[in-house]
């Protein structure tokens, strides 16, 4: 039995609407090399695939702190692997000469991305700067 429903508020103003619509994604652009890039708006494939790339990276994580031993080139393979799925311009030489900071960067951008938030924080400011 349902013993913690609460009533539905009734007040315009007191409900809290999500707008999924606004998660209709466009492809988002970043510049690397002096190549602007895209990531468009992603597959259930590729969603997939990127969800699986992420939880590898965290689990070379968890190995890497059970174990003090680090498989650099597992790891750089799988972001390669990720960064190519989400952006398909980018290439391995692109990948391989970025710095730690920009790959840092884009996985953020990425996963932002991914679940909408890159929109909505573009969304929120520019329409600062319309307002």
């Amino acid at each position: 039995m349902l013993t913690n429903v609460k009533p539905s508020r009734s007040k315009a103003s007191d409900n809290v609407v999500i707008d999924l619509d606004s998660l209709v994604l466009e492809p988002f652009s970043f510049k690397l090399n002096g190549v602007v890039h895209q990531i468009k708006p992603i597959s259930t494939e590729q969603f997939f695939k990127i969800t699986n790339y992420l939880a590898r990276l965290n689990n070379f994580q968890k190995e890497i702190k059970e174990t003090g031993k680090i498989e650099q080139a597992d790891i750089l393979l799988t972001y390669n692997q990720l960064f190519v799925e989400a952006c398909d311009t980018l290439t391995a030489e692109d990948i391989t000469g970025m710095e730690i900071p920009q790959r840092a960067a884009l996985l953020e951008l990425i996963i932002d991305v991914v679940k909408g938030r890159a929109h909505v924080d573009y969304e929120k400011k520019n329409s600062k700067i319309v307002n």
